[in-house]
């Protein structure tokens, strides 16, 4: 087999190069406790605050489920401006999941606070709001508004809005006629700063 290998150009040293290890497939790694995860929450370890979230969400990682406290543990990291929790807060807000209730004037708020902070995915969820009527935005004109969007927001100087607003320009997409010609003129501005 590892002559079939070498004919397509492959040797076995580099299939197995990006391979799990076994440590990392251990099933026999006992899960994190609750009682763990609490005691890296009260070292602040991000990756531990999350599950203990997560596992009041869910009822997992030894966490019995509890919507109210999940919401309210979210709720503290959003006022640390944690992206992940704001994140969550915003979805939470717009389907009524992970203990908020479904309140899109919410979501868009801080949807928006993200954007004007430079945040893409932000962005692409506003753009994808406005197009299809969904996380708590809307539109009767939806193309006209993701334009009026990208151009007020490249405007305000914001990067993320400014590199979607070229891209929409070099395909033609979101209202915008294509412009190829673009392209050049951005790869020469990037090369000249």
């Amino acid at each position: 087999m590892e002559e079939e290998f070498k004919k397509l150009g492959y040797t076995f040293a580099s299939i197995t190069e990006n391979s799990a290890t076994d440590e990392e497939c251990d099933s026999s790694k006992e899960p994190i406790s609750a009682e763990n995860n609490d005691e890296l929450v009260k070292k602040n370890d991000y990756d531990a605050i999350h599950r203990q979230i997560d596992g009041f969400i869910f009822g997992q990682y030894g966490y019995e489920k509890n919507l109210k406290k999940a919401f309210e543990l979210n709720e503290a990291r959003v006022k640390l401006q944690d992206l992940k929790a704001i994140e969550r807060s915003i979805t939470g807000s717009t389907t009524g999941n992970y203990g908020y209730p479904k309140y899109p004037t919410l979501a868009v708020e801080r949807n928006d606070k993200l954007i004007e902070r430079g945040d893409y995915g932000a962005l692409e969820r506003k753009i994808v709001g406005l197009r299809c009527g969904a996380n708590g935005y809307w539109s009767t004109n939806p193309i006209v508004a993701v334009r009026e969007l990208l151009e007020k927001l490249a405007d305000k100087g914001i990067l993320a809005a400014m590199e979607k607003n070229i891209i929409s320009r070099i395909h033609g997409k979101h209202g915008f006629k294509k412009d190829p010609s673009l392209l050049r003129n951005y790869l020469n501005l990037l090369a000249n700063d």
